[in-house]
């Protein structure tokens, strides 16, 4: 976890997932900090002029029935699809 202090008071804070964030954040809730959260961006690198950003592989088994439906939801996370 990586937090920065901006000069506007508000902080940035990088970490390796929306689990990390979640516990970061239930954390302080409990300790009593009053705070806002925006919403979260990929923390994109760039490498000898190419632009890198996180992805995340997954295998997904779905009988055939479900097989739309479960295309519409990684749609709108913006999947790419490969066999």
């Amino acid at each position: 976890m990586r937090v920065e202090d901006q000069a506007d008071g508000k902080w940035v804070v990088s970490v390796r997932g929306e689990l990390h964030l979640a516990i970061l954040l239930e954390r302080m809730r409990r300790e009593g900090y009053e705070f806002q959260v925006s919403k979260p961006q990929a923390i994109v690198k760039e490498i000898d002029g190419q632009t890198l950003a996180p992805f995340e592989k997954v295998f997904i088994e779905v009988p055939r029935a479900r097989t739309t439906p479960s295309c519409r939801r990684w749609a709108s996370a913006r999947a790419n699809w490969s066999k």
